[in-house]
């Protein structure tokens, strides 16, 4: 499988981003994806939290996740994802922006000041982003396997 990931950072200077192949970790420039993070917004505030990201080129939303993870000791990204959001199948345009927010609603598109936004929802029941030592992981996936448990 491989995946790209651009990570957001709450308490660190710069943005990270890099792609896996397997076990391998490359350093990529962060305009290799279609999307981008832009930023956490009113973290530990489950009705108004949300992640606002920018389309910079045409694409479907059902090839990203996006995850929140911490910090390792040495202030790396840990391996503790514990909130994972798969995007829906919807498809959105370079120079559209999208708010994914933790709480509950209906996904729709919007236009406001010109802008037009897709609205994403978590359907979470509690707020998801604490407010410091949280990584926003966006992960590009073009090939997955699934696999049953029995």
């Amino acid at each position: 499988m491989t995946w790209l990931v651009h990570h957001y950072p709450f308490s660190r200077n710069s943005v990270l981003s890099f792609y896996a192949l397997e076990s391998n970790f490359y350093f990529a420039s962060e305009h290799m994806m279609k999307l981008r993070i832009d930023g956490v917004h009113h973290r530990g505030k489950l009705n108004d939290e949300h992640v606002s990201l920018s389309v910079l080129e045409d694409c479907n939303l059902d090839h990203y996740m996006i995850m929140d993870t911490t910090y390792s000791g040495e202030g790396y990204i840990s391996n503790e994802h514990r909130h994972v959001k798969w995007l829906p199948t919807i498809d959105v345009t370079a120079g559209m922006m999208i708010a994914l927010w933790t709480g509950t609603g209906t996904n729709r598109t919007e236009v406001h000041n010109g802008i037009k936004w897709q609205y994403v929802f978590w359907n979470s029941g509690t707020h998801i982003w604490n407010n410091d030592g949280d990584a926003a992981i966006l992960l590009e996936l073009y090939n997955w396997n699934t696999t049953p448990v029995s």
